[in-house]
């Protein structure tokens, strides 16, 4: 886990490189951490660019899926029965359909930031 949030330490990773990372640490982030939006969104967005800002709907969709999955986590380890009849893996929403999302809204599409287009 720390090679994952190794990044966060990067002081010129900022704004939308920092989504990598959120999507990587999925709730283990919001977790160990005790994040919410408003803490994350001074994380990524703090001295940024509007071009590498994250928007903040996008923000709670990441907090809203990383706290919902570190919840139901604390919920599965509190149910009664043997572990083996638990569900052993559990989807993580960062993993699919909205990773998807903003990978192509914030990674896959990085704006320029040469001078002459702005």
């Amino acid at each position: 886990m720390i090679a994952r949030l190794s990044p966060l330490c990067n002081d010129n990773l900022i704004g939308r490189a920092l989504v990598p990372v959120c999507i990587a640490a999925g709730s283990d982030l919001f977790h160990h951490f005790d994040l919410d939006t408003a803490r994350l969104e001074e994380i990524v967005n703090n001295g940024v660019s509007k071009t590498q800002e994250v928007e903040l709907d996008d923000l709670k969709l990441i907090a809203k899926a990383g706290i919902e999955q570190t919840c139901a986590k604390l919920r599965l380890s509190m149910t009664p029965g043997p572990v083996n009849e638990r569900p052993a893996n559990m989807e993580d929403p960062l993993r699919g359909g909205l990773r998807g999302y903003l990978y192509s809204k914030y990674v896959d599409n990085e704006p320029s930031t040469d001078a002459a287009t702005e």
